[in-house]
């Protein structure tokens, strides 16, 4: 039996239909999203994406901006990014989006953790109301992954993060209803995540892109449905970052370590004072974050964990 050949330019026809109905979708979905919000004023927010090589963060920020964004596939060579990047001033409805994407290399166990927070400072941006540790369902999550997570929470700060601190399972864009409660149920049980779990004050994520292979196959019904899919994963993560929550407030670990980012204009008198108060405060926050471990047990402002696509799911 014969396969119908579709023709190159008979593919560029159908994407470009494809694209049509995705942009259609889109309007009908945003204004939707504006009618249920109306006379917002305007906010800015800052996220920090941290996660290990192909992990989807820089993924995630392009669909944090734009959900139409068509995902590059898999390739041996990693797309990762090489150093750590600051995009500033992405608007986004009322919203206005500051988003740092730190580097897998910067990191891992050879790593010096304090160059992330001296970037921050060259950067101008120390406070962050969402910090995203991102893993990719194609990959899974390992013991890599939480000894990574496990670090990274040390030096942040045990118990300080925590109110600021979710999980993205990005690549998501296929997975329906029933598939993220099994991977809920798993993540719930199992017990070498348990530490994970109660890090995560801000609950847990899916994300995703359009399939590049869908595209290039101009599959029109698998790729409607993932936009719907990727378009109510991102409005519940931007539901969570425009939440009014107080920042967490980066360490700076020495006065010299400021005054290295004179050209950034920032105010380093402010900052170095928060240092001092964060310092003066640790050990009230340490007992107040002992009394708050369960993250089931209570919902950040409201957010049931449940309510915005929770999953997670191990190799």
């Amino acid at each position: 039996m014969n396969k119908e050949r579709i023709l190159p330019h008979d593919l560029g026809s159908r994407r470009c239909n494809i694209k049509t109905k995705i942009n259609e979708i889109f309007g009908e979905l945003q204004r939707k999203y504006l009618e249920d919000d109306p006379g917002l004023e305007s906010i800015q927010r800052n996220i920090l994406l941290l996660g290990r090589a192909k992990s989807g963060k820089t993924t995630l920020k392009n669909i944090l901006v734009d959900p139409r964004y068509q995902s590059v596939g898999i390739s041996l060579c990693s797309s990762t990014v090489k150093q750590m990047t600051f995009d500033d001033s992405y608007n986004i409805g009322h919203l206005k989006l500051n988003i740092v994407n730190v580097p897998s290399k910067m990191i891992d166990e050879t790593s010096d953790l304090n160059e992330i927070n001296k970037i921050c400072v060259e950067f101008g941006t120390v406070e962050y109301h969402l910090i995203c540790f991102c893993v990719s369902i194609n990959t899974g999550i390992n013991e890599q992954d939480i000894e990574l997570f496990k670090r990274l929470v040390e030096h942040f700060g045990n118990g300080k993060i925590r109110p600021n601190l979710c999980l993205v399972v990005t690549r998501s864009e296929s997975k329906d209803e029933e598939s993220r409660e099994t991977i809920l149920d798993e993540l719930e049980n199992d017990v070498h995540f348990n530490y994970v779990i109660k890090q995560l004050g801000r609950g847990v994520y899916f994300s995703g892109a359009l399939n590049s292979q869908d595209w290039h196959r101009a599959n029109e019904e698998p790729l409607l449905d993932q936009f719907r899919t990727i378009h109510e994963y991102r409005r519940s993560l931007l539901q969570s970052i425009m939440t009014n929550i107080d920042p967490f407030v980066m360490k700076i670990k020495t006065v010299a370590m400021v005054s290295e980012s004179a050209e950034s204009g920032l105010n380093k008198r402010e900052i170095i004072q928060k240092d001092r108060d964060l310092e003066n405060t640790s050990q009230s926050e340490s007992i107040h974050n002992q009394e708050n471990q369960d993250v089931w047990s209570q919902s950040t402002e409201g957010i049931d964990p449940r309510s915005v696509s929770s999953t997670s799911i191990f190799k």
